[in-house]
């Protein structure tokens, strides 16, 4: 499966309209479709060990988060889904966690062979990342970024969680997926990343 298809295609208004017949036989709406529920959280999954390049073409990899807490993602630049929409959702949890030097965020594209260590850092400025805390990671290859999404973050095909975030807390294991384009699952993120920075237990 290539990148390209790693959002769902958002169906043309007039599409809809000219095949009325079909519209009303499939419900065609210009809404992306609900993706189903999260994976339920295991027995503190670790991630798969990985070191990819940064937006400073330096190395960066699960060493250099120990004893982090942070929040994952897979975007690749030229995504024209949902990929915009989880930027901003990172971003915001930029934004509304001030001064949690010990919280990070990392964002991996999928397309490491377009996405050069230049253009990750021109598209974080864009949304204004603190570089210190939010690091945009290539991989060698797609598949390694694929595989790592799938065994490491147990996050399964892209197509069906590719827009979830995942909570890794200071042993490097994961604890939670959320869709942290919905405030409601951004604000649950960050009150589990708190929780985990103070040593506490998460909620259910």
């Amino acid at each position: 499966m290539t990148a390209s298809m790693a959002h769902v295609a958002r169906p043309r208004s007039g599409f809809c309209a000219g095949l009325l017949l079909v519209v009303l036989a499939t419900g065609c709406s210009p809404k992306t479709p609900e993706l189903p529920p999260p994976p339920k959280p295991q027995a503190k999954h670790p991630v798969v060990a990985f070191t990819y390049s940064d937006q400073f073409k330096q190395p960066f990899g699960l060493e250099d988060l120990k004893g982090k807490v942070w929040v994952a993602t897979f975007i690749f630049i030229n995504c024209s889904g949902p990929c915009p929409d989880m930027t901003r959702a990172m971003q915001a949890i930029q934004r509304e966690t001030p001064g949690l030097d010990d919280l990070h965020l990392v964002t991996f594209t999928w397309e490491p062979q377009n996405d050069t260590a230049e253009a990750l850092h021109a598209y974080g400025k864009t949304y204004r990342a603190n570089f210190d805390r939010w690091h945009f990671l290539r991989g060698p290859d797609e598949k390694a970024v694929s595989d790592l999404q799938e065994k490491g973050f147990l996050m399964g095909a892209r197509d069906h969680h590719a827009t979830y975030f995942t909570l890794v807390d200071q042993q490097g294991r994961v604890r939670r997926w959320y869709d942290a384009r919905r405030d409601e699952e951004r604000e649950r993120l960050i009150l589990d990343a708190r929780a985990l920075l103070a040593g506490k237990a998460l909620g259910s």
